[in-house]
């Protein structure tokens, strides 16, 4: 279930952006689907916590969620690391290692002036040649 929501929540151009200014790249050691299952019950925890802020329920809550709210923002987990323990794959760490030099990439060539269409690859040529000749003629 959670590695369903992964993937549709990650193809949404918008969240996988700011999903990847969150990502602590340099600590990471958690994959995406532990990643949104932390945000998940994080989420939902810190809301039971609130219902009773002061009761020692209430405050494992907050605490809890907060802890798991983090974890899944950054993809970062304090206890693994401890332990040095981590979730990811080789593939996830390709991946990772992939996605952090793009966003070094984006983010140098925001710092420059750019609009961020200076690093612009083969794929969103081809998208950008073919986008008027998608749309139908209008015919009235």
């Amino acid at each position: 279930m959670f590695r369903q929501l992964t993937t549709v929540l990650l193809n949404q151009p918008q969240i996988r952006e700011q999903w990847e200014k969150m990502t602590d790249y340099d600590h990471a050691n958690l994959n995406n689907n532990e990643r949104v299952t932390s945000l998940v019950f994080g989420g939902s925890s810190l809301l039971g916590g609130l219902s009773k802020p002061l009761s020692l329920r209430g405050i494992f809550g907050l605490t809890s969620g907060a802890y798991l709210l983090y974890r899944g923002l950054k993809g970062y987990c304090p206890l693994y690391d401890a332990f040095g323990y981590s979730s990811l794959t080789s593939a996830d760490e390709k991946q990772l290692e992939i996605e952090r030099r793009e966003a070094e990439a984006r983010e140098q060539s925001y710092s420059n002036g750019s609009n961020g269409y200076a690093n612009r690859n083969s794929v969103d040529e081809q998208l950008l040649e073919t986008f008027p000749a998608s749309d139908a003629p209008a015919n009235y």
